[in-house]
């Protein structure tokens, strides 16, 4: 009877491609409370007992869209238009719900009315751009990032899609280079690091660390990074690391099922620790019980501990 494999960063790469990834072109202008626009609870009460203040709605609909409430998002963010009139950030806001929405037509006729509002607006072109890579019109996608770094070099967000445009090409150079420029303008934009630690696997992985390193000083408690920083240590034997990394995954989100099997897979093959393997694909299975991999390994630990 033979263990099934762990989760690879071959296949960790696919996901990188959006994985955190902080590409969200909305924003809310200078909120005067940072903490009130991060609180549904005062933001209701708020709306309530003034509600001509288009900028709370504002706040308000960033966080349902945030938090996958697209539908009051969207609500939201028509009432500050309203009460606010025609703003950029709200504009590229609502431009998202839509697209979100699966309205790409109106997400589009809004950010040509932003562009026409104000057509030296990098956050418009940016947006733009990234809203055509995602529908795969990667031409009309390239002109609008590129033309967004023409009009705000320090931004990071339009080299990223560009890099991601290229990797998708299967252009490793261009993709290095553009994620490299996400990085020079913006040494805290961890996706880029995230990415590059990817590209590197197959290049030079002794570059792989420093770069998983960065997105992890950049934040601390970035899943992905925590993830594949685990994966790398895996497959180059370096065990207690490797655990250590999938269990600050777990840590951030218990719901990581590739981090809880990866942790009962080096148990099973590397410790051969019989029981622990067995919790560990148990908490798996817990997440997902069709999870046919845990399901397989789980069985074997309970077996090979029964024979000790």
């Amino acid at each position: 009877m033979k263990y099934l494999s762990f989760f690879t960063a071959a296949i960790l790469s696919l996901a990188l491609l959006s994985a955190c990834n902080n590409n969200k072109t909305a924003a809310v202008t200078n909120p005067t409370d940072e903490d009130v626009c991060g609180n549904r609870a005062k933001l209701d009460s708020l709306i309530v007992s003034d509600s001509l203040n288009g900028e709370w709605y504002s706040c308000r609909a960033l966080l349902n869209y945030n938090s996958g409430k697209y539908s009051d998002a969207y609500m939201d963010i028509s009432n500050a238009l309203q009460l606010k009139g025609n703003n950029i950030q709200d504009m590229l806001l609502l431009s998202d719900i839509y697209f979100i929405m699966g309205k790409v037509n109106e997400a589009r006729a809004v950010l040509m009315e932003a562009k026409a509002l104000d057509k030296y607006n990098y956050e418009v072109y940016y947006a733009i751009g990234y809203h055509n890579f995602l529908i795969g019109n990667m031409e009309l996608a390239k002109g609008n990032l590129l033309k967004s770094i023409e009009l705000h070099p320090e931004n990071p967000q339009s080299y990223f899609v560009l890099g991601q445009i290229a990797a998708l090409m299967e252009d490793t150079a261009t993709a290095i280079s553009r994620y490299q420029s996400a990085v020079q303008a913006d040494i805290n934009f961890y996706p880029a690091y995230l990415q590059l630690a990817v590209l590197y696997t197959d290049i030079d992985k002794k570059l792989v660390p420093e770069y998983l390193r960065n997105a992890l000083t950049a934040n601390p408690e970035c899943e992905e990074a925590l993830f594949l920083s685990g994966v790398f240590y895996q497959q180059e034997d370096s065990f207690d690391e490797a655990v250590s990394y999938y269990k600050k995954t777990f840590d951030v989100n218990p719901r990581n099922k590739m981090a809880s099997f990866n942790i009962g897979y080096i148990y099973l093959t590397e410790y051969m620790i019989f029981d622990t393997a067995a919790i560990w694909f148990d908490k798996t299975l817990q997440i997902d019980s069709t999870f046919t991999e845990a399901k397989f390994n789980y069985d074997y630990a309970l077996k090979l501990q029964e024979e000790q």
